[in-house]
C-alpha cells in the first residue's frame, strides 16, 4: 500500500549555482510504494544563477480549487506577425533593429540573443514570430529543428528574457512559465525587479494547469508513473 505524506520545502539559495539539487534536503517525506520505488516524485531539481528564496508545498485538491478562477488572459496576441514587426521596428528602432536580417537582442544578464529565420529542413533550422504583448513587453516565439522557446522583450529597458513557453504575469516585474521537457515538468520563474531567476524540474511529472494568487503559484500536476493528479503551491518572496 502506498503511503502519501505531504512535502514542505523552505528553500533559500545563496550565491551562484548553475544546478542545485534539493533531493532529500529539508524534506519531511515522499510518497513510496511497497517496493520502495518512487511513484510520484515531487521533489524538484533546482537551477539558478542568483540568490533566491521560495517556499514549496503540496496542497489538497480542495485547497487548489477553492480560489481557482478563469480570469481572462491579459496577453494581447497578434494576428499578423509581419505587419506587427514593421510597426515595432518603427516604434522601437533601438530595440528591433535588423542587421543582416538578424535581430541582436540584449539579454538581462548581458548576453546577446540572435534571432533570425533560417528556413531549411536541417538542424540549423530556426524561425521567429512576433506573437503578442503585455504592457511594455513584446513576445517572440522561436522554433528550432528540435524544440523552441519564447523571448520576452522589455522595450523600456531593452532587456530580454528567454523562457520555455507562454509567460504568465504575476506582477509587472514577476512572471513564470512552464513546459514539459525530456520527461520532466519544468517551472521557470523570473523576478525582474530583483534580477532573480530559478527553474524547478519535476522528473516524470507534467504540469497540467496553473493560476496565481498574488505571488502564490498553484499547480495541478500529473505523475506519469501513477497517472494521479497532485497539487502544489510555490511562494516567491
Amino acid at each position: 500500500m502506498r503511503t502519501i505524506v505531504s512535502i514542505i520545502l523552505l528553500i533559500v539559495i545563496s550565491g551562484c549555482k548553475d544546478n542545485y539539487k534539493i533531493k532529500n534536503n529539508n524534506i519531511e517525506n515522499i510518497s513510496v510504494n511497497s517496493k520502495d520505488e518512487i511513484e510520484c516524485d515531487l521533489l524538484p531539481d533546482i537551477r539558478t544563477k542568483s540568490s533566491v528564496s521560495f517556499f514549496l508545498k503540496e496542497i489538497t485538491e480542495s485547497k487548489y480549487l477553492e480560489q481557482k478562477t478563469d480570469k481572462a488572459d491579459e496577453l494581447l496576441l497578434f494576428s499578423n506577425s509581419d505587419s506587427i514587426e514593421n510597426i515595432l521596428q518603427n516604434s522601437y528602432p533601438k530595440v528591433f533593429k535588423k542587421n543582416d536580417d538578424k535581430y541582436k537582442l540584449k539579454a538581462y544578464n548581458g548576453d546577446e540573443i540572435i534571432v533570425f529565420n533560417n528556413l531549411v529542413q536541417e538542424k540549423t533550422y530556426s524561425k521567429y514570430e512576433f506573437k503578442g504583448s503585455y504592457k511594455n513587453y513584446i513576445f517572440l516565439v522561436q522554433e528550432f529543428y528540435e524544440g523552441g522557446n519564447v523571448i520576452v522583450v522589455d522595450v523600456t529597458t531593452n532587456k530580454s528574457y528567454i523562457i520555455s513557453s507562454k509567460p504568465y504575469f504575476i506582477t509587472d516585474k514577476l512572471f513564470y512559465s512552464y513546459t514539459f521537457d525530456y520527461g520532466a515538468g519544468v517551472l521557470d520563474i523570473n523576478d525582474i525587479e530583483k534580477e532573480e531567476y530559478f527553474s524547478l524540474s519535476f522528473e516524470n511529472v507534467s504540469i497540467e494547469e496553473s493560476y496565481n494568487i498574488s505571488n502564490h503559484i498553484r499547480l495541478k500536476v500529473k505523475c506519469l508513473n501513477s497517472q494521479e493528479n497532485r497539487f502544489l503551491e510555490v511562494l516567491k518572496w
